[in-house]
């Protein structure tokens, strides 16, 4: 079953062909209060081609995207007036030994791991969680909450 976001339905594509996924719901951590929170696992397909692996969302309404980085995590940030869903991917980038094997794209709808046929990185995994009433006190519990690595 697909994940239904208050801001629209999230799609998992492989170089742009929608896949049928699985994802597990998850409980907000307790220090980091949201209205929803998901993990998505797509396995690397096995053909030694390079692929692009894309969480994207099927929008209902218009709205902002912005990509925000920390240590060894991407988010695409995405708002709707008080509404902001969140969908984070593990990364390297910028450190002096980078142990992961592949790169991210920010989409104009989402973000994507981008593979390479040398990578061997079997699973890629999403984190997806949302709040319904974004606030100065209560935005980072999103950002937190859609860390893969804390999945």
């Amino acid at each position: 079953m697909k994940i239904q976001t208050p801001l629209g339905t999230i799609e998992i594509y492989i170089d742009g062909v929608a896949l049928n996924y699985s994802s597990v719901e998850l409980a907000p951590d307790a220090r980091w209060a949201v209205d929803g929170r998901f993990c998505i696992r797509v396995p690397k397909p096995n053909d030694g081609q390079p692929h692009t692996v894309s969480c994207r969302l099927n929008a209902l309404c218009d709205f902002e995207i912005n990509l925000s980085t920390g240590e060894c995590l991407e988010i695409a940030e995405i708002t709707h007036r008080a509404v902001q869903v969140n969908v984070g991917i593990a990364l390297n980038e910028g450190i002096e030994e980078p142990c992961l094997d592949y790169s991210s794209e920010l989409l104009g709808d989402g973000i994507a791991y981008v593979i390479s046929p040398e990578t061997q990185t079997k699973v890629f995994v999403f984190g997806v969680a949302w709040i319904n009433d974004r606030t100065a006190e209560n935005e980072n519990n999103v950002w937190f909450s859609c860390d893969p690595t804390m999945m």
